[in-house]
């Protein structure tokens, strides 16, 4: 049974490369991560997330992000506080099917978000955390594409209660669908190529 297996998952690696020229083009991938606006509006607040795929080869890519919210956060230090954060992220992913950037893809990210409180009183807080994650990436015409992902998220550092609370950090299972532009393509169309 095993070497069944083994030779189903060969053949089906084999037949991805094969249809490789059907799959996506190359390029880069830019994406808008409109969850951070979600946890803005839940915080009296507003935020935005960014981020860009690169293929390094067929079957492997780069992504890095760029998050920032602004934060209202009534009563961290019993006063107002606004809370402003700027995150960055790193994951490296792995396409098992080697179609460029689309199918099943298994990676591994880490995040560092800088976090400062101004009030009354000031705060810097610095939090880590790195996420195992699993997704599907589906290709429409080489121009959007839909991400569905499931991962879990680990905390590096211990930033405190309160961000958690507030659903500002996060620890544990995440999950979501992404839209993805291919900024690449797209600029190929509008020039004509």
């Amino acid at each position: 049974m095993r070497k069944l297996l083994v030779t189903l998952a060969l053949t089906a690696l084999l037949c991805a490369q094969e249809a490789r020229a059907n799959a996506f083009d190359g390029g880069g991938i830019l994406s808008f991560d409109f969850g951070y606006m979600g946890t803005g509006f839940r915080n009296s607040g507003w935020g935005l997330g960014a981020g860009y795929e690169r293929g390094l080869i067929d079957w492997a890519s780069v992504k890095f992000s760029f998050s920032h919210m602004t934060l209202f956060t009534d009563g961290k230090h019993d006063d107002d506080s606004l809370l402003t954060t700027v995150g960055i992220g790193l994951n490296m992913r792995v396409y098992p099917f080697a179609r460029g950037l689309s199918m099943l893809y298994i990676g591994y990210g880490l995040g560092t978000d800088f976090l400062m409180f101004s009030g009354e009183t000031m705060e810097n807080v610095t939090y880590i955390s790195h996420c195992p994650h699993i997704g599907w990436k589906q290709n429409f015409k080489d121009i959007i594409i839909l991400d569905a992902y499931l991962g879990y998220r680990v905390k590096g550092t211990d930033p405190g209660d309160f961000l958690f609370d507030r659903g500002i950090v996060k620890q544990g299972i995440e999950y979501g669908i992404s839209a993805q532009l291919n900024l690449s393509k797209i600029w190929r169309v509008i020039r004509g190529r």
